[in-house]
């Protein structure tokens, strides 16, 4: 019979080219936010910070 502490941990282990894309995506959402890239399409001023007003 299969330990079930590590028949569970497999499930909840993401493949590496899933966690990869995810790391990729949080570090341009990142960048968009603190103003280090400019993000392009519809929704990339959206990832932009708030524009200050006086």
């Amino acid at each position: 019979m299969p330990n079930q502490s590590s028949r569970s941990a497999a499930v909840w282990t993401s493949p590496p080219p899933q966690e990869a894309m995810l790391q990729a995506a949080a570090t341009a959402v990142q960048l968009a936010a603190n103003g280090t890239i400019i993000p392009g399409g519809t929704l990339g001023p959206a990832l932009q910070p708030a524009p200050h007003w006086r």
